[in-house]
């Protein structure tokens, strides 16, 4: 078993979480957003709850798919040796 994780692997880990952090905090903002809205507490045209509805979705999916790949990576590096540019090529493309 291999604890050492290579320290810019590591960098990447923590920049993949906190990018999955704020990107999370935003869609819950659209949900509560959505809520509201159902509930009569604010009002925004159908068109507009339709594009919040669907930023939130897409960006839901799209966070889970960042972060899992950065958890994923942290715990496969303990074990296998891996390349961190490939991990910051993710990032740059996500």
């Amino acid at each position: 078993m291999n604890d050492a994780i290579h320290p810019l692997a590591r960098k990447a880990v923590i920049w993949h979480l906190a990018v999955t952090a704020l990107v999370l905090i935003l869609m819950m903002i659209f949900g509560v957003i959505m809520l509201m809205n159902q509930g009569e507490m604010i009002s925004i045209t159908p068109q507009w709850f339709y594009k919040i509805m669907t930023a939130h979705g897409t960006g839901m999916v799209g966070i889970a798919a960042l972060g899992g790949t950065a958890i994923l990576w942290y715990f496969l590096s303990k074990y296998v040796k891996l390349n961190p540019a490939i991990l910051i090529v993710n990032f740059v493309l996500f």
